[in-house]
């Protein structure tokens, strides 16, 4: 993806397109709603993965550790439940400013793709045609269009890989330090995460 870091304006269209991307995260959760007839946003967490990442966002709120396990009892030692500590790093932020609700962590995927594309706008400046291709491409990518309307954690993955590719593609381009830096922070944090929702 050609990156427009030069002396020329941002054009309106250009800031149209980036603020498509920014908020395509919600555009798809409309989307979803207008095709399904349900609304999304009115959804509770169901699967066996959503519900123990709720209820270790709820138990963190009871106990301050988000302490879950087998037959949803807080276990005196062990782990954060099978999703490990992942759910308190992610989402936990979020619910000690906004407390928790069923939509929590729908929400919390929603801002850290809307997050990652608004980074990535702002530093890669990405040319309009460019900007609604990866808007397009977010909206219409299937796994997305399953995931974000869950409480699943599948969301926060493609957010913090938009962070990665920005800081890599950027570092590519001018060979500063710091991208590099950030790249390999959010590969690790990318590669950790995910090692700690498998844990």
């Amino acid at each position: 993806m050609e990156h427009v870091n030069d002396t020329r304006r941002t054009t309106p269209a250009q800031w149209f397109s980036w603020a498509l991307m920014v908020f395509s995260p919600f555009l798809l959760m409309g989307l979803l709603c207008l095709f399904t007839g349900h609304n999304v946003w009115n959804s509770w967490p169901v699967w066996s993965n959503e519900l123990d990442c709720y209820w270790v966002l709820q138990n963190m709120g009871v106990d301050g550790a988000g302490y879950n396990g087998m037959y949803e009892v807080i276990p005196p030692v062990g782990n954060q439940s099978v999703l490990g500590i992942a759910p308190l790093v992610f989402y936990g932020l979020f619910v000690k400013l906004f407390g928790l609700s069923r939509i929590t962590i729908m929400l919390s995927n929603c801002l850290w793709l809307s997050i990652g594309s608004l980074i990535f706008c702002l530093v890669r400046k990405p040319k309009t045609q460019s900007a609604l291709m990866m808007t397009l491409l977010t909206l219409t990518y299937a796994p997305l269009g399953l995931y974000l309307g869950t409480s699943m954690p599948e969301a926060v993955n493609y957010g913090l890989l938009m962070l990665y590719a920005t800081f890599l593609l950027h570092y590519d381009e001018t060979r500063k330090p710091w991208a590099l830096a950030l790249a390999v922070i959010f590969a690790l944090i990318v590669g950790v995460g995910t090692a700690l929702f498998l844990a």
